[in-house]
């Protein structure tokens, strides 16, 4: 994910603790560049054929108003539903395009002087994909985006700026970051990099060999399984930290009490490696008997 710093956080004055919020993909999402090979398009049904091996390929869908949601493919094709009212396009435009190992679908405003966008007009975006692609990119401004099956693909890149982010998946490299919305997803990545400004994060992690969680107005709320050693540090300016079971964790390193409260602890092996920080709310990890 191409990084920004959207907020500093005036906490970084107390030293208490380092907040990122890496939301790149989400810049300038309705204003975003159109690459050359773009064509405009109205269709509502949209397929793309893999040339080659899906491993190699890359899909990216870049929403301004509207829902996203990811399903598995019946095939090996790659197909996009829009659905949306005739106004929508007196509004927003809509270009697709297609290479050897890369597809997209692009939504932007009709004109840079389109300042609103009346709540009727959305583009809603169903995404049918078979597994093991090369990389799946998602973004919207105002809209949900939800994953309800697991799918299997080597990078996923997921942002909203208003919106929730919700699912399933497996991957070697994850991030997602949301402004004003909850996260809420099962997973297993080998890289995991959080974050979001206004909203919770509730993860149940099967597998992962380094996470980086951050939130400033965010509870974070992790399960792990209790086979899975990690070394974990989390820091919170308000809020609590809390394991449970609290004998599952052996605490390495403990400072603060009332404002700026940082613990690092290990589980089992400690063979990954988890970072959890947040300004105002709790960090609570639970650690289950049961494989997730």
């Amino acid at each position: 994910m191409r990084k920004w710093a959207l907020l500093l956080i005036p906490v970084f004055l107390a030293g208490c603790v380092n907040i990122k919020i890496d939301t790149d993909s989400m810049a300038k999402v309705g204003d975003t560049k159109i690459p050359k090979d773009a064509k405009p398009t109205t269709s509502r049904n949209i397929v793309f054929k893999i040339p080659g091996k899906p491993a190699n390929f890359k899909i990216e869908l870049k929403n301004v108003t509207g829902d996203i949601h990811v399903f598995k493919a019946k095939g090996k094709d790659i197909r996009v539903e829009l659905s949306y009212p005739e106004k929508a396009l007196d509004y927003l435009k809509i270009y697709e395009y297609r290479r050897s190992d890369e597809a997209g679908i692009l939504v932007r405003k009709k004109s840079k002087f389109i300042e609103r966008i009346p709540r009727d007009v959305r583009i809603d975006m169903d995404l049918y994909v078979p597994d093991s692609l090369g990389g799946i990119e998602l973004s919207s401004v105002n809209g949900d985006i939800s994953l309800p099956y697991t799918i299997y693909a080597h990078s996923f890149d997921v942002g909203t700026v208003s919106g929730d982010i919700k699912g399933n998946l497996n991957s070697h490299e994850t991030s997602i970051a949301t402004v004003n919305g909850d996260i809420k997803l099962f997973l297993k990545s080998n890289s995991l990099d959080v974050s979001t400004v206004n909203g919770d994060v509730r993860l149940n992690i099967a597998k992962f060999k380094t996470a980086d969680i951050s939130g400033v107005n965010a509870s974070v709320h992790v399960t792990v399984p209790s086979g899975l050693g990690m070394v974990v540090t989390c820091s919170s300016v308000n809020g609590s930290v809390e394991v449970t079971p609290s004998s599952r964790a052996r605490i390495l390193e403990e400072s603060g009490h009332f404002i700026g409260k940082s613990t690092k602890f290990i589980i089992g092996d400690g063979s990954a490696s988890m970072s959890i920080n947040t300004v105002n709310g709790s960090v609570h990890i639970t650690v289950a008997d049961s494989t997730i």
